[in-house]
C-alpha cells in the first residue's frame, strides 16, 4: 500500500475552504493510502481527529504569534508568509519522520509549508498552492510587496522533485506567467453534503457565505452595509452564514431589519441552494473563490465582483452576474430575477462538468523517483 507523508498549514476542518479541502483530499487518499499527517495549530483551534485505520497524526506543531515573529527573525531570507512557520528544529523534526517513514510521496499543503519542501530536493513532492501570493500581494498596499514576493514564490515553487498543484487554471496560467513555470490544475473538491443539495424552490432571501474570520471576507462585507445596503430601494432580505464575524459587524447587522447574521451552520447547503442569488462584495485576496463555486455546485446564481468570479470556469458564465461597484449592486439586486427552473438547471450543469479528484489520482498513482 501506498504511503504517503501530508503537511498542512492548518488544521484539516470543515471551517474555511482551504481547510475543508484539505480534509477532503486527506480523506480521499487515506480511502486507499497510509497517510501521515503533521499540522500546525493555534491554541484556539481544534485538534485533527479521525475515524480512517489509514489516516494518522504524527506531528502536531503549536503556532503562535510570538513563534511566528521568532521564525521571520531567525530566516530572514524569504517573504515572512514562507518562513512564519519554519525553523531548524522544525526542520530536523519533519526529517527524521520522513527518514523512518519510507514515504512514496511527501504532499506540502499551502504555500507556507513550501520553505520546508526545498529542503528535501531528493524526495518525490506534490505542493498544492491554495493561490499564487504574489497576485494577492499586488492587491493590498499599493502592489509595493510584490517583487518581494514574487522573488521568495518563485524559488519555492520551483523546488527539484516537486509537482505544482493549483487549484484553478487561473492560478496555473499566473505562475506561467509570472514565474514560466508549468504547473498543473486540478478542481477544489466538493464534499457530498454539497452535491446533494439541489434547489426545492426559490426563497426570498439572498445569502452571504464565509469565513468571517478572514479580513478580505468581512471587508467586503462591511462595505455592502455601509455603501449598498442603505440605498436600496426594493426590499432585501439576507442571511449572513459562517463563523467569525467581528463584534462590530454582529452589531451593524442587528441593527437591520431584514439581514440575519446565522454563524457557523453544520450543513449550510440546502439554505443556499434555495436562496435567490450569493452576493460576494469581494476586492481583495487571490486564487479562486471556494464559497462562490460552492453556491454554483448548489445551484445558486453569484452576485459578485471581479476577484469573487476570477478564476470559476467559464462555462458558468451565465450565471454569475458582475458588480465592482455600489451602484452597479444597487442595481442588480433591485432588478434580479431568476427561478426554480434555472437553478436546478445551473445545478444540472454543474454535476456534468465538474471532475474533482484529479489531484487525488495523481498522488496516488505517483511513484517513488
Amino acid at each position: 500500500m501506498k504511503k504517503i507523508l501530508y503537511i498542512t498549514a492548518f488544521v484539516p476542518e470543515q471551517g474555511s475552504a482551504g481547510e475543508k479541502f484539505s480534509k477532503q483530499l486527506l480523506e480521499l487518499l487515506s480511502a486507499s493510502a497510509k497517510v501521515d499527517l503533521v499540522y500546525f495549530k493555534y491554541s484556539h483551534n481544534n485538534n485533527f481527529y479521525t475515524a480512517s485505520r489509514n489516516l494518522k497524526v504524527v506531528k502536531v506543531f503549536r503556532n503562535s504569534l510570538l513563534i511566528k515573529i521568532i521564525n521571520i527573525l531567525l530566516y530572514p531570507f524569504v517573504f515572512p508568509l514562507f518562513s512564519a512557520r519554519f525553523n531548524i528544529l522544525r526542520l530536523i523534526s519533519l526529517k527524521k519522520i520522513v527518514r523512518q517513514g519510507n514515504y512514496d510521496t511527501l504532499v506540502f499543503d499551502f504555500s507556507q509549508t513550501f520553505l520546508f519542501a526545498s529542503f528535501f530536493k531528493s524526495a518525490n513532492k506534490v505542493l498544492i498552492s491554495h493561490d499564487i501570493i504574489a497576485q494577492r500581494y499586488s492587491r493590498i498596499y499599493g502592489g509595493i510587496l510584490t517583487p518581494i514576493v514574487k522573488f521568495s514564490e518563485r524559488r519555492l515553487l520551483a523546488t527539484p522533485g516537486s509537482e505544482v498543484f493549483c487549484l484553478s487554471e487561473k492560478d496555473s496560467i499566473l505562475a506561467k506567467d509570472y514565474y514560466k513555470l508549468e504547473t498543473n490544475f486540478t478542481s477544489i473538491l466538493m464534499d457530498r453534503a454539497i452535491m446533494d443539495a439541489w434547489p426545492e424552490t426559490t426563497g426570498d432571501y439572498y445569502i452571504f457565505f464565509g469565513n468571517w474570520a478572514r479580513k478580505d471576507n468581512y471587508s467586503g462585507l462591511h462595505w455592502f452595509l455601509d455603501k449598498v445596503y442603505p440605498v436600496l430601494e426594493r426590499k432585501f432580505t439576507a442571511r449572513v452564514i459562517g463563523p467569525g464575524l467581528p463584534g462590530h459587524l454582529r452589531k451593524l447587522i442587528a441593527g437591520t431589519e431584514s439581514i440575519e447574521y446565522q454563524g457557523f451552520v453544520e450543513n449550510p447547503y440546502p439554505e443556499i441552494a434555495n436562496a435567490k442569488a450569493l452576493i460576494s462584495p469581494l476586492f481583495s485576496g487571490a486564487g479562486i473563490k471556494v464559497k462562490a463555486l460552492e453556491a454554483l455546485a448548489c445551484g445558486t446564481e453569484i452576485i459578485g465582483t471581479s476577484v469573487s468570479l476570477e478564476g470559476i470556469p467559464g462555462r458558468f458564465a451565465d450565471f454569475m452576474t458582475l458588480a465592482d461597484n455600489a451602484d452597479s449592486f444597487k442595481g442588480i439586486i433591485e432588478s434580479f430575477n431568476t427561478d426554480t427552473g434555472k437553478k436546478k438547471e445551473l445545478k444540472s450543469l454543474f454535476l456534468a462538468n465538474y471532475p474533482d479528484k484529479k489531484i487525488a489520482e495523481h498522488i496516488l498513482n505517483n511513484r517513488k523517483h
